[in-house]
């Protein structure tokens, strides 16, 4: 009987574990994705009329210690978060990506390319964003 429940148990908490991608990490709108959209008055004015977010929780990329040792933990774009879009025809509860250009620097404030290995510093500009239906 015991063995009856752990596998049961087993079976719905596992899968719950790994609801989320690996790699992937959670912000908060409020708080970090905000200062980044509000940096594009143009785009920022869009978003905020266009769309009402519906979770404060986002999701994001996250950087591996192996990556960047100095930004393990980071989360950059782009970012996944429900949201309801007004549109013409009517209310739509989608998925809203916001996507960001990323920049890397190093500890002297030096842009580095693809290799992030010395990266100490992440820099985010928001540059659009794209509406799916949710749970894609």
């Amino acid at each position: 009987m015991k063995n009856i429940l752990v596998a049961l148990l087993c079976a719905v908490v596992m899968p719950l574990a790994f609801a989320h991608p690996p790699g992937t990490g959670s912000v908060s709108y409020k708080q970090d994705l905000l200062p980044i959209i509000n940096a594009n008055p143009l785009l920022s004015s869009l978003v905020k009329e266009e769309f009402t977010v519906t979770n404060d929780t986002a999701m994001g990329t996250r950087i591996g210690d192996s990556m960047a040792p100095a930004l393990g933990g980071t989360r950059i774009g782009p970012y996944y978060v429900d949201a309801i879009w007004h549109s013409k025809s009517g209310d739509k509860l989608v998925s809203l990506t916001i996507y960001t250009e990323v920049q890397f620097f190093d500890n002297s404030g030096k842009l580095l390319g693809d290799d992030i290995g010395s990266a100490a510093k992440v820099v985010e500009t928001f540059d659009g964003i794209a509406i799916e239906k949710p749970g894609l």
